[in-house]
């Protein structure tokens, strides 16, 4: 039990220590997240919703499809509701692509992708890189938008296994790797991602308690 203590301070100092300086966000930005999945917004970009929130930046979560490859898209759309209300976030699942093995139409993404833009008067659009963090196509395909004139784009930055799972450990890297990048707690997090009930397998519990991503999102200017 005092070991568990430990490692908890060691955590929390690590986070005071090497909490970036500077935001990669203005205050007189507002930001849309696209994610490709019911609970992407959790397992991946929870950091970023909580830095804007608590700077009252405008954001908006966009996700591209309801997760339907297992038959429960509506759930999980349901799903996707509670978390964003337990993020106290504006969002919307609009299914408006397949969840699969398969690459979305570019074209098509980014045709979409512009028109949510174009309506909430974004400034600074957040997703996925050209791996996804997992390597899901669908991820890489978020990737693959066409730049919008005078719209930022940051990319979620792929580490490997090894960063991904060493939860806020990865800060000492992360300071060092010369990217803009976040610092949030993982609790509400962990919260929100609880209301994906029908995703909590075992391996999703592992990666709450272990992913970096819970804590910290790093972002590149090219996918």
């Amino acid at each position: 039990m005092i070991g568990i203590w430990i490692v908890l301070l060691a955590m929390v100092i690590m986070a005071i220590v090497f909490r970036p300086k500077e935001s990669p966000f203005k205050l007189t930005d507002r930001v849309l997240i696209i994610t490709a999945h019911p609970d992407d917004e959790c397992m991946f970009f929870g950091p970023t919703i909580l830095h804007l929130k608590m700077r009252n930046i405008p954001v908006k979560i966009i996700c591209l499809s309801s997760g339907n490859y297992d038959g429960l898209g509506q759930t999980r759309k349901k799903e996707f509701v509670k978390a964003i209300e337990a993020y106290g976030a504006e969002g919307e699942c609009v299914a408006e692509f397949d969840d699969g093995p398969e690459r979305w139409n570019r074209d098509d993404v980014s045709e979409f992708v512009k028109t949510q833009v174009a309506y909430y008067k974004a400034s600074v659009l957040v997703t996925f890189d050209s791996y996804g963090v997992s390597g899901h196509v669908n991820h890489q395909s978020c990737s693959e938008i066409k730049k919008i004139d005078k719209v930022r784009v940051l990319y979620l930055e792929s580490v490997y296994l090894l960063r991904k799972f060493s939860a806020t450990c990865d800060l000492v890297l992360t300071s060092t790797s010369g990217l803009q990048y976040v610092v949030a707690g993982s609790w509400p997090s962990v919260k929100a991602m609880f209301c994906h009930r029908s995703q909590l397998v075992w391996y999703r519990l592992l990666y709450i308690a272990m992913s970096r991503y819970m804590t910290i999102n790093s972002y590149r200017t090219r996918a």
